[in-house]
């Protein structure tokens, strides 16, 4: 009788000693990485969680194209409309000629969400140009942010075109569409 009971009781404490377990059983992004990305820089602190992904084909550190998935538990949570516009900001003090397009704003999963398109003809730090979209996710909990960039050559004006084809820019949709926030705790409200 008593094995049994001991048995169980190291494997409550396996599921309460794994984060992962924890996740699922409150409100948390559902993401992933495309198959064969390799792990970034991570961090995680009681108010943030960050995780980047490289392309595969990253050579000597220096990234060509980087997914990185955040959750930003801070008191006021910030809207998804305010995160992308702070970040546009910041996008466009860095990058003269910085342009934010607003591709989607609404509710996914029952939760406010807002998507944007951001090109930066050179950045100032780089020197490179930049295309990255941003898909930012208000939950209860905390703020989600998935982005996906894109370091390309110096380019003017609408030529972020010639480096970021409307297939691609489809497929990164669709990449970003997929992700979404659940809460387990919440029945039919945000499914997981």
């Amino acid at each position: 009788m008593k094995t049994p009971l001991l048995l169980l009781l190291v494997l409550l404490s396996a599921c309460a000693a794994n984060p992962q377990q924890k996740q699922a059983a409150e409100e948390h992004l559902r993401a992933a990485p495309p198959e064969g990305w390799v792990p970034g820089t991570a961090t995680q602190t009681s108010r943030l969680r960050m995780s980047e992904f490289l392309h595969p084909d990253t050579l000597d550190g220096s990234w060509q194209e980087k997914i990185t998935f955040e959750r930003l538990a801070l008191q006021p949570l910030a809207s998804p409309q305010e995160a992308v516009t702070l970040i546009g900001e910041e996008l466009q003090a860095g990058c003269p000629g910085a342009q934010v397009f607003k591709t989607y704003s609404g509710k996914e999963n029952g939760y406010l969400t807002e998507v944007a398109l951001m090109t930066c003809p050179r950045s100032g730090v780089t020197q490179l140009g930049q295309i990255t979209m941003l898909k930012a996710i208000a939950g209860n909990d905390a703020l989600y942010t998935i982005t996906r960039a894109k370091r390309v050559p110096p380019f003017d004006g609408e030529g972020a075109a010639n480096y970021l084809p409307r297939e691609e820019i489809a497929m990164w949709s669709a990449y970003l569409a997929a992700m979404s926030v659940c809460d387990p705790r919440s029945g039919e409200t945000h499914p997981c």
